[in-house]
């Protein structure tokens, strides 16, 4: 019996983990090279990375974080990068033969760093869009695109109603690029209204916004492998975050995009261009090149 792709050419994946399941899709690259791992950020799923896939070409899986997509939903509601790490460490040691270039999303990122720090077999070089260690205090009092778009109604009553709220906030690229993503990333109950899939949104829609992840600096200093972040432009790495990073791990590369903070949907082939070069240069590594 062959593998079982979708309509884009894409396995989808549930593996058992000891606290449930993790969803997403694999779709093949070439046999030389790491693969990459895609993390999505709070509140999306692992089709967030669908545009930046149209534009890399190389061996790929893209996981739902515990709570979002189709992966398992926790009764403690814990969703912080700790637990998630362990989770999608306990995925990856079924799915990677190899260790893999980690690409994380907010959330996904700081998730990444963690995952690096546990299990440093399991990573070549990190990817961070968008993601680093931050307080409750960071964004207080200023527009924050994510948090207070998240901070929203519990249900709609249609797609259209939640892609108008996206456009209205300012997401994406196009209302077909809102649709697209929205649209993997909601449920249809049976009185026909519309609500989120992500666990949070039931509970506390914003709860990752008041989280303090600073002691996540400490794991980021000690990195072993070589990673980049990605920020946008009008995202949320502040100015602040980015004196902070430059003083505690002057070795990270930054690359700025005139993005918000959904890179990946905003400026998808430049953030995959990135994306590309990372795993190209881990290969290189790998086989003791320069």
């Amino acid at each position: 019996m062959g593998i079982e792709l979708d309509q884009d050419g894409e396995q989808p994946l549930r593996v058992g983990i000891p606290a449930g399941e993790i969803a997403g899709f694999r779709r093949a690259g070439p046999t030389a090279g790491p693969t990459a791992v895609f993390l999505h950020g709070a509140g999306l799923n692992a089709h967030t990375w669908d545009p930046l896939l149209e534009h890399f070409a190389g061996a790929a899986i893209a996981l739902d974080l515990p709570g979002h997509g189709d992966s398992s939903w926790r009764d403690d509601v814990d969703y912080s990068p700790a637990t998630n790490a362990i989770a999608i460490a306990a995925a990856l040691d079924t799915l990677l033969s190899a260790p893999a270039v980690l690409v994380g999303h907010s959330l996904g990122g700081l998730t990444a760093i963690v995952l690096q720090r546990l299990r440093p077999d399991l990573v070549n070089a990190l990817v961070l869009v968008e993601a680093l260690p931050f307080g409750p205090d960071d964004f207080a009092g200023i527009p924050v695109q994510a948090r207070d778009f998240m901070d929203g109604p519990a249900d709609y009553p249609s797609l259209e109603a939640i892609v108008d709220r996206a456009i209205a906030f300012g997401f994406g690229p196009s209302r077909e690029a809102i649709r697209r993503s929205v649209e993997s990333n909601i449920r249809v109950r049976d009185d026909g209204r519309v609500e989120w899939k992500y666990h949070w949104a039931k509970v506390d829609p914003t709860a990752v916004f008041r989280g303090d992840y600073r002691d996540l600096w400490g794991a980021l200093e000690q990195v072993t492998v070589p990673v980049t972040l990605v920020a946008g432009e009008h995202g949320l790495i502040t100015p602040a975050l980015l004196r902070e990073l430059a003083h505690r791990a002057p070795t990270v590369v930054v690359r700025r995009l005139p993005t918000g903070h959904n890179v990946q949907e905003d400026a998808a082939d430049a953030l995959a261009a990135i994306v590309t070069e990372v795993t190209d240069a881990a290969q290189r590594i790998g086989s003791g090149g320069i």
